[in-house]
């Protein structure tokens, strides 16, 4: 039997009083669970290791909880998996002398846990939060005693756990200018940190003192207009007496010899990444990936490199394996994981190179966009995903297709555009029912953006917001045209510092063919915002030029960090909201003309995400306002507060009300009273 909600029973009204005939005509069903809409392999780092003697690869699949794997090399077979609580996915890994592996977890709560898996043994330890309130452990590195270094954000601190007591050790924040520790290595009883992510360093610690220091970087023609700007010292690796230090902002590595404390002369460009390399087992030379070259190794001694194998896709790390097959196998071979999961090996003496399929299992991704589609159907993109969703709710049947995370969704009549991280990279793909065609990349809006996190469709244009890259203030906006067949075959017209050192997080068009739009005060990770308050602002899209622009001052949000939803009203205005206030601007006055707290509580709400502000064909607002789903009169401003607390809603032709918890897609319908 369904139980359907009205205020009478569990709805709250928001605004204390008596709901108005509208909202009282109106009942809402309890919320129902559709289940996860996208299952993915997503694996961002791996490491070998033994099984009883045996080689065994280990990674970490993200995921509600994340999965850590343990796959058996020499016949080829999934031995174990282990959820991982607590944790959504891990960076890195680390094999200690002991030949335990440690798992850098990413909190799903307020604090990212280490993780230890010791072979054999049939389980997974929590060994708890090594800095509380620092949510990733983004790297790790083994030391001489069987415990790990490792490096946190948010925070940027240093910590050691010690294999013998249990007991961790916190260095403290190593970059006063950084709030990342993006990377970490050991060798001869010395630390090494990468910092990032707005001009990350190479750091030297010395852990019996607590000591650090900074190590100069060279300025080189490679990157010299970069040096100021470098992100992050995305990964070091140890070779020999060697550092190699890989740099993301200019995809460039450095060698550093440890013995003479100086850099090389030589500077190694077009790095792929995310991991730097690793050292032959004779630690002799080390091998990177080259974007032009594949695999190219370097000669320690007489740092010359050379070509050795192709290699497509990012390298994540792997290790040395020597399986029993000498025959076929005379020496030993470098094994790696994709971000998929399958695994590659590489015998570079004698050139040869083999794959298998992958053995992980997909786990559920979490849901990071959401909208309704020009067919009527829902199309969403996950979190830390490779894939997206088109659900059609009359038959709720999924569909999946390749197109990376999605930040924003937005559609013409035929066309969905998909709004992607990283790079700013906008997908197009052809929407209808039947077999749906993959999106294919239109274009990159480049500039130094990283997050489109809203995106419109208006008068045969698409109109872009953004986030910036990590380290740097203030987002773009982006136009296309789109043409008749609204396919987006025109040109790109990129206009930076719309509101100086803001994103822009809302975009609507008006009738009058005014794009209105809005910002929040954050830029991209690893940087403090320097506004204090969030803007509105008036762009004359034929003229190209801003010509308004404004904080409003309304009792509740004298300093919100956001202003976002806006969405163009049955009644031509425009509508938008901040913190717990819904308003409504006069598009010909720019003033606002009404307002209403709908929840004064909140004081401080945002920083990328927009609120969403659906229009139901009953006539009535639906929101996820202050992340709760709100039903609203616009003729009244009363709302009724459903009891949900989500971030993410979509509305469909039939005024089902859907929104997210996690990897799962939730449903609220609605009915009139004198229905039965």
């Amino acid at each position: 039997m369904r139980i359907w909600l009205t205020a009478a029973t569990s709805i709250i009204l928001a605004t204390g009083g008596v709901m108005n005939a509208n909202l009282a005509d109106r009942q809402w069903s309890e919320p129902k669970d559709l289940g996860p809409l996208l299952e993915n392999i997503s694996i961002q780092h791996c490491v070998i290791g033994e099984e009883d003697g045996e080689p065994a690869a280990y990674f970490t699949v993200a995921g509600e909880p994340a999965v850590f794997n343990v796959v058996g090399l020499e016949d080829y077979r999934l031995i174990d998996s282990f959820s991982l609580e607590g944790a959504d996915r891990a960076w890195s890994h680390a094999v200690a002398s002991d030949g335990s592996v440690y798992i850098a977890g990413v909190g799903s709560g307020a604090s990212g846990h280490l993780y230890r898996y010791r072979p054999g043994a049939g389980e997974v330890e929590d060994l708890g939060a090594p800095v509380r309130g620092h949510k990733f452990i983004w790297a790790l590195a083994a030391d001489e005693r069987g415990g790990v270094f490792g490096g946190t954000w948010e925070g940027g601190h240093v910590f050691h756990f010690d294999a013998d007591t249990g007991e961790y050790r916190d260095f403290g924040r190593i970059d006063p200018e950084e709030d990342y520790i993006r990377s970490i290595a050991f060798h001869n009883g010395t630390v090494y940190a990468g910092s990032g992510a707005r001009n990350g360093r190479v750091w030297r610690i010395e852990p019996k003192s607590g000591e650090r220091s900074r190590i100069e970087l060279p300025v080189r023609e490679e990157y010299a207009d970069e040096i100021d700007n470098m992100r992050s010292a995305y990964h070091l690796a140890v070779a020999g007496d060697h550092l190699f230090a890989f740099f993301a902002a200019s995809r460039v590595m450095l060698a550093y010899d440890l013995r003479d404390d100086k850099w090389w002369d030589e500077t190694f460009t077009g790095v792929r990444g995310p991991v730097s390399g690793i050292s032959s087992p004779d630690q002799t030379r080390f091998y990177f990936v080259s974007r032009s070259d594949g695999f190219v190794e370097i000669d320690l001694e007489t740092r010359k490199s050379r070509a050795v194998e192709r290699f497509d896709g990012a390298f994540r790390g792997g290790g040395w394996v020597r399986f029993r097959d000498e025959e076929s196998f005379p020496d030993k071979v470098l094994v790696t994981v994709h971000g998929s999961g399958g695994v590659d090996w590489y015998d570079f003496e004698s050139g040869e190179s083999g794959s298998l399929p992958s053995l992980a299992q997909g786990t559920p991704t979490p849901i990071h966009a959401l909208e309704m589609g020009p067919d009527g159907a829902l199309y969403a993109s996950g979190y830390m995903g490779s894939s997206g969703a088109r659900f059609d709710p009359a038959t709720r049947e999924i569909e999946t297709f390749g197109v990376g995370q999605a930040e924003s969704i937005a559609s013409t009549d035929k066309t969905v555009y998909w709004g992607v991280y990283p790079g700013a990279r906008i997908y197009a793909q052809s929407a209808g029912k039947g077999e749906l065609p993959s999106p294919r990349r239109a274009f990159e809006i480049g500039h130094h953006q990283d997050r489109p996190y809203v995106m419109t469709t208006g008068g045969g244009k698409l109109f872009i917001g953004t986030i910036p890259d990590y380290g740097r203030l203030g987002g773009v906006l982006a136009v296309r045209d789109l043409g008749e067949e609204g396919s987006g075959t025109g040109d790109v017209r990129v206009y930076p510092d719309i509101v100086d050192k803001q994103s822009i997080v809302g975009l609507v068009r008006h009738t009058s063919g005014l794009l209105f739009g809005s910002t929040s005060v954050s830029g991209g990770l690893g940087i403090e915002t320097e506004a204090e308050k969030a803007r509105l602002f008036v762009w004359d899209v034929d003229n190209e030029k801003k010509i308004h622009e404004w904080s409003p001052e309304l009792p509740g949000a004298e300093k919100a960090p956001m202003i976002s939803g806006l969405s163009l009203g049955p009644d031509d205005n425009v509508w938008g909201a901040m913190n717990g206030v819904v308003f409504v601007i006069d598009p010909e006055s720019f003033q606002i003309v009404r307002y209403r707290n709908v929840y004064p509580d909140v004081t401080r709400y945002g920083r990328w995400r927009p609120v969403h502000l659906r229009w139901g064909s009953d006539g009535l607002l639906y929101s996820d306002i202050a992340g709760r789903i709100t039903v609203i009169d616009p003729e009244t401003l009363e709302s009724l507060d459903l009891g949900v607390r989500s971030g993410l809603m979509a509305l469909d032709r039939e005024d089902n009300l859907y929104y997210v918890r996690g990897s799962r897609l939730m449903m609220i319908s609605a009915k009139n009273n004198n229905e039965e």
